[in-house]
């Protein structure tokens, strides 16, 4: 169970969907924040910058933070992960982004839909797919209402079942093994605690600056390495995908 030094516990909630859903409004509800004002400087205690139409406004994943009912609520807003002209590049650079700020481990993934969009028949049967699959767990969020019970009650009823879900998976977040050599090059690029085998030589002061630089250049193709074999993974996911369908087309 992930705290911190104030014996907090801590609920990283990464936010995905398409360009336009209103991830970052949704966001910005679930922690009490709002957007900062058009063309004004975001500040420390201000949400995440939000617009109107289709083309968005995050370009790159970002976190926020609140404290709510005693826990740490980190949410990661991310660009159109599902969007058409999203790379798989750009995608592997994402995730590992969204990996390197949830360093405890992913405690739920909130798939934003909007109400506002027309749904193709094929795009319905999907999301009753993806609503069964999550065991019904639906929050419905009024991103435009002023009234503070509203907000209060959808934000909580949010992090409710957040809190469910992590009850079922016993306290633990979601992580795999790219958590944990992501983990292990930040502690190297951030010249914290280095990697066990390392550590007497980043700390030894008459170590070369050389010996240091080799291995941080380690570190970063290590990062590099993991974003490509992520891309692999999702190159390959949508070639099945497309086999699956019958249909054609090309991965850039």
């Amino acid at each position: 169970m992930a705290t911190t030094d104030q014996n907090k516990e801590v609920r990283n909630i990464v936010i995905v969907g398409k360009t336009g859903n209103g991830k970052s409004s949704t966001g910005n509800s679930i922690l009490g924040l709002v957007s900062p004002r058009k063309n004004a400087p975001s500040l420390p205690n201000e949400g995440f910058r939000t617009g109107t139409g289709p083309s968005g406004v995050t370009r790159t994943s970002q976190m926020k933070q609140a404290t709510t009912n005693g826990q740490i609520i980190n949410v990661i807003d991310t660009p159109g992960l599902f969007d058409s002209d999203m790379m798989p590049d750009q995608v592997s650079e994402e995730i590992v982004k969204c990996m390197q700020m949830a360093k405890e481990g992913i405690h739920a993934f909130v798939g934003v839909v909007s109400t506002w969009n027309r749904f193709s028949e094929e795009e319905a049967n999907a999301f009753r797919e993806i609503v069964e699959d999550c065991k019904h767990r639906i929050v419905l969020f009024d991103n435009l209402t002023n009234d503070a019970e509203t907000k209060k009650k959808q934000r909580m009823d949010l992090l409710s079942l957040v809190n469910q879900v992590v009850a079922k998976n016993n306290g633990q977040p979601y992580t795999n093994e790219y958590f944990e050599r992501i983990n292990q090059v930040e502690v190297i690029l951030c010249d914290a605690e280095p990697l066990p085998i390392q550590a007497r030589a980043l700390r030894a002061p008459k170590i070369p600056a050389k010996v240091k630089d080799a291995v941080k250049k380690e570190a970063k193709d290590t990062l590099v390495d993991i974003k490509n074999e992520i891309r692999g993974q999702i190159i390959h996911e949508a070639v099945e995908g497309i086999k699956s369908t019958g249909c054609r087309c090309a991965i850039l």
